[in-house]
């Protein structure tokens, strides 16, 4: 299943629900929900990385587009958590 974001799936509202659903769901269920619910793995992706998430982690484990990446990346950052927008200046190719 993948997330379109011209389909209104990648809304504020979905993100929220998706997160109060992943909290409610045992542990060990949480594999078959991230699998059958695309909401669901965009909060287990921020909450399983050491890293704040970036766009290009969600493109790269959510199948979806920049844009929606984006939109998802902002939702989360205004629900709390941890986020990183834009890739270190040393690896845009701006010296500091």
């Amino acid at each position: 299943m993948k997330l379109h974001s011209n389909t209104g799936s990648a809304s504020r509202e979905l993100i929220e629900v998706a997160r109060w659903l992943y909290d409610i769901v045992p542990p060990e269920y949480r594999p078959e929900l991230c699998d059958r619910v695309p909401a669901c793995r965009v909060i287990d992706t921020a909450r399983q990385l050491r890293t704040p998430i970036s766009p290009a982690h969600l493109v790269a484990r959510l199948d979806c587009s920049r844009s929606t990446a984006f939109r998802l990346v902002a939702i989360l950052e205004e629900l709390g958590e941890s986020v990183r927008r834009h890739a270190p200046a040393a690896r845009r190719g701006i010296s500091p």
